[in-house]
């Protein structure tokens, strides 16, 4: 669960399934079976959960262990793997400080005439609103702010209820295309911590 992944050790296989292939219940435990059979060879296992998608191509499967270690020698062994013809893809996924921001603020995400079309304004509050929730629930709701990037545009804030829902949905975002346009967003520090969230641990 999100609350357990803020206290474990976690490495995401990045290419270990496809969508399709999660959509049967077999299936989809006989994967998670199989990375966590994988992941057992180099260290003990502790979680094996399906990860947030962030490509069409591929979903990735999280892995969790006790301790950083275990983590580190699991991760050097799956980079070293192939399955099924593919090598693996493999990279830790370090969970944010306790105080990091659970804010994503998506830039220019209403132009002009949307903004001042209300009904315009509303549908893209709601497509916005409900990609979010696919990645965790929302504390408020969607916030119009000025443009940080442009004067006659405006941007969008997100409230998630926990850091980690915040990261994963700005992850996702940065690879999500709307209207042609790829969104663009960014964690918005907290006020205790002003200095760049890093989302990998090398």
């Amino acid at each position: 669960d999100a609350t357990g992944l803020e206290k474990r050790f976690v490495v995401r296989v990045e290419n270990a399934c496809t969508a399709p292939e999660l959509e049967d219940d077999e299936e989809r435990e006989e994967i998670l079976r199989d990375v966590g059979d994988i992941c057992s060879a180099y260290a003990s296992v502790v979680a094996v959960e399906v990860g947030d998608a962030v490509t069409d191509e591929f979903v990735p499967i999280d892995v969790s262990f006790s301790t950083a270690d275990e983590a580190h020698k699991a991760l050097q062994g799956l980079q070293k793997r192939v399955v099924g013809g593919i090598a693996l893809s493999a990279e830790p996924l370090r969970p944010p400080a306790r105080d990091a921001s659970c804010v994503v603020r998506v830039y220019d995400a209403l132009d002009e005439d949307e903004f001042e079309d209300e009904d315009c304004r509303d549908e893209v509050l709601e497509d916005l609103s409900r990609l979010a929730c696919v990645h965790g629930a929302l504390a408020t709701p969607p916030e119009v702010l000025p443009g940080a990037l442009s004067k006659v545009n405006r941007d969008v804030r997100l409230t998630f209820s926990t850091p980690t829902h915040a990261l994963k949905a700005q992850r996702a975002f940065a690879k999500t295309t709307i209207g042609g346009s790829q969104l663009q967003c960014d964690v918005e520090c907290s006020p205790r911590d002003a200095s760049v969230i890093s989302l990998l641990e090398a």
